[in-house]
């Protein structure tokens, strides 16, 4: 640093830095932008309103912290030691304002394809071993990230220089004093306008608000509701909440009577199969086995990803109970009884086991000899690969079921990969073409290329179905078919764009949630049920088959699948908000301290605009009530969930 920017007082290049600084978030800030946008006058100034204020709050916390450093640093001291100083406070102001644009840049890229913002998923996502693989980005989205945050440091070196230039030329700072005044008033305006929108219900409001991260609202409705500014919202409901109580899993002793002649089972997941891939073009496979079982077709997943599905599926209990479930260690009472009776376990998965954390939850209790999985999943340069770890693994089943002690029931599981994004197959195995050759972030969205990568897709499901024909072909040379259960299910959906997003995890979409459950009972014959179902009711339809004669109640909130009870409404989650899946509307709405990031939505079943939102509301209420209701079931604490939240009201 020259010796001359020693006389340059650090307040002056510290103005020039940080409204340098704040002109460049703006801009990162512009995708928020362009989402809260709205075609007409009062929402378009609020939208920029919004973005102003965002943007500084964004800054806020590099600008205080430099401050702060600024003080403790520059007071007294002078000559070397100042000049050392004060090179420390603006490598303090260069550090902290990187870290936010890069903190920015990378929520607008997850926001962008998966629409959700840096949150507890995403710092799970990166600090558990296999996060960042499953995403299927590979070394490129690592590259790319790398790449992004080189940039920013760069741009950031470049504000400093040109700040450290403008304070050479002495200016009294009036300027940045009234742009930091109508910068405070402007958000103040903003956040009074939340406060009202808030108030009334306005939903329009309130998207806007929800287009950017870390949006802290600021409500009023008690006192504008005396003024008469404010809408009644009606009677209040329990907040949902997943706490932190201890468990009471399951909520008696299981009574069992072991079959004289077990079943052996087979349990297959497809990653991101949604339920209209069943066809028997694509999948002949598991169309044949759905033609001679249980066939459901308007099945949910308890999620819109992975870990929420898989918990469900085996737990029979609703996503947000996951967390007590991981810090507990605690598995299922499905695989606690498998193990009880002596079955053997062959657990296969092409991903890993540690993420979703699956070795810490549902296969807590089991031998880490029994856990097979993919150590060089996701080839990100020669992608192309992916898809013989499926094939592996397959034949890891079919060794486990041909040398298995004949003596002993036998459990086996697979998850498949085919169908994970980029949608693993060889060429061989394609049906639909053209499809797309390379999955680039960046051309997602285009017309074409949904096209292009649905097609893919069914490609890859057309791979996942070949290895299911595998499977079933050695339980019939083993003579072993007709005595063995076979589950055929999807963790969760894929969209493809049909209502704005691709992929999963980002909304409640049917595209999501939807999935194909097949279920095959030697004896049963074919049904093929419409009713609505859900991966809740799976533990209460197989337990009973190994002598489980508690009600489903005990340790589940599903229903026998084979029976003729039904539901009203289905549960979904993801990792901080809940749905409610009625026959009417579906409500989404945050759970636990998720409010900030995520308002309140409704829509009908189908994801469209409902009609009458205060008759929906209506509708969907008592189902709101059951599922709150359920949340508190299996937890010794039900006390702990008193804190009250209002319905939004139309």
């Amino acid at each position: 640093m020259p010796d001359s920017s020693s006389r340059i007082p650090t307040s002056r290049v510290l103005s020039h830095y940080f409204f340098g600084a704040y002109l460049l978030l703006l801009a990162l800030c512009l995708p928020y932008l362009r989402r809260a946008w709205s075609p007409h006058l009062g929402a378009e100034a609020y939208a920029v309103a919004l973005g102003l204020a965002q943007a500084a709050l964004y800054l806020a916390p590099a600008f205080l912290l430099t401050q702060l450093a600024r003080v403790l640093l520059l007071a007294g001291g002078g000559g070397r030691e100042a000049s050392w100083r004060r090179g420390a406070v603006y490598a303090v102001a260069l550090g902290l304002t990187t870290a936010t644009c890069v903190a920015i840049d990378a929520d607008c890229l997850v926001f962008g394809i998966f629409g959700f913002h840096l949150n507890g998923f995403v710092l799970n996502l990166l600090t558990t071993p296999g996060g960042i693989d499953s995403m299927g980005l590979g070394s490129e989205g690592v590259t790319s990230l790398e790449r992004a945050v080189v940039a920013l440091g760069l741009a950031q070196a470049a504000l400093f220089w040109g700040a450290l230039r403008l304070a050479r030329s002495p200016r009294r700072g009036r300027g940045y004093r009234f742009a930091v005044v109508l910068l405070v008033l402007v958000a103040l305006g903003e956040r009074v306008t939340y406060a009202v929108g808030e108030a009334r219900s306005d939903a329009s409001i309130l998207v806007q608000a929800d287009a950017f991260p870390a949006y802290f609202p600021i409500t009023a409705r008690r006192n504008l509701l005396a003024l008469g500014i404010a809408a009644g919202r009606g009677e209040e409901v329990p907040e949902v909440d997943p706490g932190s109580s201890r468990l009471a899993y399951p909520l008696v002793p299981l009574r069992v009577d072991p079959p004289a002649r077990p079943w052996n089972v087979v349990w297959l997941v497809g990653e991101s199969l949604r339920w209209d891939a069943l066809d028997p073009e694509i999948m002949p496979a598991a169309s044949e086995l759905a033609r001679d079982g249980w066939r459901f077709t308007r099945h949910y997943s308890g999620g819109n990803g992975t870990r929420m599905g898989m918990f469900s599926m085996f737990y029979g209990l609703d996503g947000p109970y996951w967390f007590e479930f991981l810090a507990e260690r605690r598995g299922p009472v499905l695989v606690d009884v498998l193990q009880q009776q002596g079955y053997q376990l062959g657990l296969f998965t092409s991903a890993r086991f540690s993420y979703p954390e699956f070795d810490r939850t549902i296969w807590a209790r089991v031998p880490a000899s029994a856990m097979h999985e993919s150590n060089d999943n996701y080839h990100a340069q020669d992608w192309e690969r992916g898809w013989t770890n499926d094939r592996d693994r397959v034949s890891d089943l079919v060794a486990f079921v041909e040398q298995r002690d004949r003596a002993k029931p036998f459990f086996a599981f697979m998850f498949f990969e085919s169908t994970h994004f980029r949608y693993y197959f060889p060429d061989a195995s394609a049906i639909r073409t053209p499809y797309a050759k390379d999955l680039d972030l960046d051309e997602l969205g285009s017309e074409e290329h949904v096209a292009l990568s649905h097609a893919r897709y069914l490609n890859a499901a057309h791979h996942l179905d070949q290895q299911v024909a595998r499977i079933l072909d050695a339980l019939r040379r083993e003579g072993e078919l007709d005595r063995t259960l076979v589950i055929l299910t999807g963790d969760h959906g894929e969209e493809f764009w049909e209502k704005g997003r691709r992929g999963h995890n980002s909304e409640f979409h049917e595209e999501q949630i939807r999935v194909p459950l097949v279920i095959r009972v030697p004896g049963d014959g074919a049904h093929e049920v419409a009713r609505m179902t859900s991966h809740v009711d799976l533990p209460a339809t197989l337990l009973p088959l190994f002598g489980v004669r508690n009600p489903p109640a005990d340790y589940s909130l599903g229903h026998d699948l084979r029976g003729a009870e039904g539901r009203e409404f289905s549960v979904v989650s993801d990792w901080s908000r809940i749905g409610i899946v009625g026959a009417a509307a579906k409500l989404t709405l945050p759970i636990g301290g998720a409010g900030f990031l995520h308002t309140n939505s409704l829509t009908t079943r189908d994801d469209a605009p409902v009609e009458d939102a205060r008759a929906a509301y209506h509708a969907t209420e008592p189902e709101l009530r059951q599922a709150i209701a359920d949340l508190h079931r299996f937890r010794r604490a039900p006390d702990a969930y008193e804190a009250k939240v209002a319905l939004p009201r139309p």
